[in-house]
């Protein structure tokens, strides 16, 4: 596990199910491009303060220990194309597949 910044993301909560996350390196926050559910849009990360919501999103508890990241908006769910491990891969949204591309560790400090 990499203990870098840019893999560390602070969870804001905006109501009882929803947050914010944020980048601790960049302290932006991860978005939907153009807030649009069209096609497989790259996720974005802005300057803001996660009001739209298309900033906003859930944790699913999955049955491995795992998450999902649901948008608010559009109800996709975050994942990594292709289950790529490069340092430049492209973290997107898409349809629920229940693959490992789409499950996240949540590690507290």
């Amino acid at each position: 596990m990499r203990a870098d910044q840019c893999q560390q993301w602070t969870f804001t909560p905006t109501d009882n199910v929803y947050y914010t996350v944020t980048n601790q390196r960049l302290g932006q926050d991860l978005a939907i491009a153009q807030c649009t559910s069209d096609g497989n849009k790259a996720m974005l990360e802005k300057d803001g303060t996660g009001t739209r919501a298309c900033d906003q999103w859930r944790l699913e508890p999955l049955n491995d220990g795992t998450f999902s990241l649901v948008n608010r908006t559009t109800g996709k769910v975050l994942e990594v194309a292709g289950c790529s491990t490069a340092n430049t891969a492209l973290v997107q949204q898409n349809s629920w597949l229940n693959n490992s591309c789409q499950r996240f560790k949540v590690v507290l400090p």
